[in-house]
């Protein structure tokens, strides 16, 4: 009888052109690719440098204007805490509906201004609503600032002082 040769591992062949080929490809993109990052890495490390110069100067400047930093930030939110926002809200939530329907409201405490914007059904409807909010004590001067009217709605920008009564 004859031997049987079991053998799985076969010869080692030479590498083959077209996988050099790959090989310098890829090192080729990635030497561009790392190249590509050196720069952009030093283009950010200056863009860094000279925004906290900018920051230093502006901190600077803001610190000799104020007696600490961040303190005209405190006054104004403690300014905001002392305005009537549950009032505000109670008088939007009492004159909405009958054709308005809001979609925002922007108040800017530090002007004791509000801006609400929405949609009405008729361009009569924004008169009246605004005439129902000047009612409610909580806002004066309501003003319409800007209207445009598409498909049969009408979308509207009141302006309002707020704040002022207690």
């Amino acid at each position: 009888m004859r031997r049987i040769r079991l053998d799985f591992v076969q010869p080692a062949r030479g590498l083959a052109p077209s996988g050099a080929a790959a090989l310098v490809v890829g090192a080729v993109a990635l030497g561009a690719a790392l190249w590509t990052y050196g720069a952009a890495s030093a283009d950010r490390e200056a863009l860094q440098a000279s925004l906290q110069t900018t920051q230093a100067a502006g901190s600077r400047a803001a610190t000799s204007a104020k007696d600490t930093p961040g303190r005209g930030r405190a006054d104004a939110v403690l300014a905001s805490l002392g305005l009537p926002w549950a009032a505000l809200f109670d008088a939007l939530e009492a004159t909405a509906g009958q054709g308005i329907v809001l979609t925002g409201v922007q108040p800017e405490p530090e002007a004791r201004r509000v801006r609400i914007t929405g949609l009405a059904r008729r361009f009569e409807d924004i008169a009246t609503y605004a005439g129902r909010l000047q009612g409610t004590g909580v806002l004066a001067n309501v003003q319409l600032a800007s209207h445009e009217t598409r498909e049969q709605r009408t979308q509207f920008t009141l302006q309002a002082d707020w704040g002022t009564h207690p």
